[in-house]
């Protein structure tokens, strides 16, 4: 198995090949005859419309390559006519650190037909990485940089440069989707931009949590905007604010009795700057409140002005809603006959010539800073026939400004975008997941003909039998029960991962990676074009890197599934740190079970496989499995539901487990990985396999097959890899160290009585040889890649002169706060122990 890797190279085209083919693909579809079936003679012939040609958006293979720094005004105008499509851009901010995300969504959206997009990343070195990667694409950087008493951390800084350049963009004409590289499309997104209601919003902008009037910095898409109104003025103040608060070390923020970097994220003042258009006058919004050095509220006349603030912006007098009926496309999301629409009319701000002290007083100082002053000229220089932006800080302007039409600023509803937490983590990414909303086949045939509404592109309500672009995206990369023809549709058109709560790390690659493998929406394949075979965390450094491009794949431990099924009945330790409820004890005896897999992993040389437990299990549920249907109520903090689709059941991960600590570099692997090694093992053996039966053993002319590979298939031609083989791969550790405590019986009960050793140091030697019997039991099956536990008996400890497996064990367990804590960030004597 350890030169799978070096074979596979030739498996393994470039990922703009992959895309490419897939995407051609993609477009081919069986044709329905109209009662709903297929008709075979048309597969061929027949050409499947994508929702990107209604929009005349198709832009892959249509878009130039571009490299270089656009600072300068003429390098911003080539980098966006080189990587623009009829006037849409998509603006993505990535490093070579954060490369798992931006695989993803690339080759999401290619699938879809996009390839508009312009990477950003923070200097020339980090862009010829990512185009050395993704070739198709166009990465670009800037000169800029902020003063160094500024104290901006680089990543901020580039989510700065992300609103910098939209703006940019925007008054030059373009309309502007930037996203997060965590997003994800289960549905075409300009399907829904492109249409009524949603066409006559200027901003569209997901929700921070659902429900709110309250902006998210990853996802914002802005058409038609005015080159000089009201949603350019946002952006250009969202991004000049910051310049003018930092200059001098934030000299007159910390003038007006608030800390250091106040609103310095971009998401932050945005939320901010989104009082301005609302009152219609630049002032504060929350910054007196939550930029107090004591803490949120905590000096007192800072509040009074706050609240003073609060009742002039008169919030909810500008925020508007609106309701509308629910057509019947889009059932599959909305779940109501009707839903509603939040939003906000943004009027271009003037301050009117004064500055009242009741609401804060000037919100910056009299004179621009230098790094203002130099964004002010960019920005003339990048379009110098645009029309002129009133001042909002002078009161002859006010006029003008009053003249300019309003826009509409839209916070989309959550069926259309939300974050995994407030809608995947309920079981709405996860077409497979039962559901308490039933869609019957007439419902089903109506949404398979509306491809013109935006169903094309999704698995939504296609009958049995037919495919589209979105669906081959699911059945090419993902396993084989996704091929399913009983597939519901989707419930959510675009998810956002964001923010993983209850995972320890929430900006680890890991915590944005395994939402979407849990929901059947990983590409595997452009995950392996990037790294070969090093995709999974644990061959992997913390930053998605491999740790040796030679490194073997590693083998692994595994509960038996009757053991890890046994796991939601674990009985609740004896145990005497205080938890007393049945949730909490038996979230502990889960836990020992784990540390137990950790210990043995370790004495094996192997990997564990971090198990899933049934989700109907007391301490996690506890409800029977009949009564868990999509959309799930009440998830317990800390686990990830998803569909089991081998035991038929929903089953639970617990969210700790995704942190880094607990599988990059070798400490651990999931569920879901495993299930993708598997197949692909199979699929590679039977390649091989082929290939030698076609050239008679001795392989096809010009690839000779390496003879240890002939040997790893040969070993599964009577089951597949991975396999669980009873007596072949398979170890019941119980008998063993019955026998070997029975052995060592008399011979300690002799010691004692003969000798000054106290009965704790010969308790202590039984444990060293318990260890001792188990370690030499395991290594009889080295040679196989999967080995499965039978059993899982806790009394199994690390023998004391095993110190590099101490040191490995006591490493996992401060790195994996999931094998021992109950939350994040808990002291070692809140946890149990190790």
């Amino acid at each position: 198995m350890r030169r799978f890797a070096s074979h596979l190279k030739d498996l393994l085209p470039p990922l703009v090949i992959i895309l490419c083919s897939l995407h051609c693909y993609s477009r081919s579809t069986l044709q329905m005859t109209p009662g709903g079936g297929v008709s075979t003679e048309e597969h061929d012939k027949t050409k499947f419309t994508l929702a990107c040609q209604s929009h005349d958006l198709c832009s892959v293979g249509k878009v130039k390559y571009f490299l270089g720094d656009i600072y300068d005004s003429s390098a911003l105008r080539e980098a966006l006519e080189a990587r623009s499509f009829n006037k849409e851009i998509i603006l993505i901010a990535n490093s070579l650190h954060k490369l798992g995300g931006l695989l993803q969504v690339v080759s999401n959206l290619e699938y879809l037909g996009y390839s508009h997009i312009l990477l950003l990343s923070y200097n020339r070195e980090e862009c010829e990485g990512l185009v050395k990667l993704l070739p198709q694409l166009g990465c670009v950087w800037t000169s800029f940089s902020f003063d160094p008493d500024s104290g901006m951390h680089e990543r901020f800084v580039l989510w700065f440069l992300r609103y910098r350049t939209m703006v940019r963009a925007l008054r030059l004409g373009y309309n502007v989707f930037l996203m997060d590289n965590d997003v994800v499309f289960f549905e075409d997104p300009y399907t829904y931009f492109k249409r009524p209601p949603f066409s006559s919003f200027t901003v569209i902008n997901q929700q921070e949590w659902p429900d709110s009037h309250t902006a998210n910095g990853g996802f914002i898409y802005v058409q038609n905007a005015q080159a000089n109104g009201p949603t350019v003025w946002l952006f250009m103040e969202v991004t000049d604010r910051v310049l003018r608060y930092a200059d001098k070390d934030w000299a007159w923020i910390r003038s007006r009795g608030l800390r250091r970097q106040c609103m310095h994220m971009d998401q932050d003042m945005l939320k901010e700057v989104l009082g301005s258009v609302a009152a219609g006058r630049p002032i504060w919004r929350s910054a007196l409140s939550v930029c107090q050095p004591g803490g949120p509220n905590s000096n007192k006349t800072l509040l009074n002005i706050h609240k003073n603030v609060q009742a002039a912006i008169n919030w909810d007098s500008h925020a508007k809603d609106s309701t509308h009926q629910t057509p019947p496309h889009l059932l599959h999301l909305v779940h109501d006959d009707t839903y509603k629409l939040l939003y906000l009319n943004m009027t271009l701000p003037n301050n009117h010539g004064v500055w009242p002290e009741e609401l804060g007083g000037r919100i910056y100082p009299p004179e621009r800073s230098r790094l203002s002053k130099l964004f002010q000229e960019q920005l003339m220089a990048d379009c110098p026939q645009c029309p002129i932006m009133p001042d909002h800080e002078k009161g002859e302007d006010a006029a003008a400004a009053a003249a300019i039409p309003s826009e509409a600023y839209l916070f989309a509803p959550p069926w259309l975008v939300t974050s995994w937490w407030y809608r995947g983590r309920l079981g709405l990414w996860d077409p497979r997941m039962p559901s308490h909303i039933s869609y019957n086949h007439h419902h089903h045939h109506h949404l398979a003909e509306s491809s013109h509404h935006g169903i094309s592109g999704s698995s939504a309500g296609l009958p049995s039998g037919t495919t589209d672009g979105a669906q081959t995206f699911m059945q090419g990369v993902m396993s084989d029960d996704q091929a399913s023809s009983n597939l519901r549709p989707y419930q959510t058109a675009i998810g956002h991962v964001h923010w993983v709560q209850s995972a320890c790390d929430f900006h680890a690659n890991s915590m944005k990676a395994i939402p979407l493998m849990a929901a059947r929406h990983y590409n595997w394949t452009a995950a392996h074009s990037a790294t070969g075979e090093h995709v999974y965390f644990c061959t992997q450094n913390s930053y998605g890197h491999p740790l040796k491009p030679d490194l073997p794949l590693p083998k692994l431990l595994a509960l038996s599934p009757q053991l890890q099924a046994s796991l939601k009945d674990v009985y609740p330790l004896n145990l005497t740190n205080g938890y007393e409820t049945m949730r909490e004890n038996g979230l502990q005896a889960f836990q020992h079970r784990l540390m137990t897999l950790a210990r043995l992993a370790i004495l094996s040389d192997r990997v564990p496989v971090w198990p899933s437990v049934d989700c109907s299990a007391p301490f996690i549920f506890g409800e029977p499995q009949s009564t868990l249907r999509a959309p799930l109520d009440d998830v317990p903090w800390g686990w990830l539901p998803h569909w089991d689709s081998k035991r038929g059941l929903i089953q639970c991960f617990r969210m700790m487990l995704m942190e880094p600590g607990c599988l990059f570099e070798g400490r651990g692997m999931t569920e879901w990985e495993l299930e993708h090694l598997m197949q692909r093992m199979r699929e590679l053996s039977s390649h091989n396999l082929n290939s030698m039966t076609r050239s008679g053993g001795g392989g096809e002319s010009g690839n000779e097959v390496d003879p240890a590979l002939q040997s790893d298939a040969s070993q599964h031609t009577q089951h597949n890899w991975g396999d669980l083989v009873e007596g072949v791969n398979t170890i019941l550790l119980e008998p063993i160290i019955a026998e070997e405590k029975a052995n060592l019986a008399q011979r300690i009960s002799s010691t004692v009585n003969a000798s000054s050793v106290t009965e704790s140091e010969v308790a202590k030697q039984l444990l060293d040889q318990v260890g001792e019997s188990v370690i030499a039991a395991m290594a009889k099956l080295q040679a196989e890649p999967m080995l499965y536990l039978l059993d899982l008996p806790l009394d199994v400890t690390m023998p004391s002169s095993r110190h590099k497996q101490i040191f490995d064990y006591k490493s996992l367990m401060i790195g994996c706060h999931g094998l021992h804590c109950q939350k994040c960030y808990q002291t070692p004597g809140e946890c149990l122990p190790f």
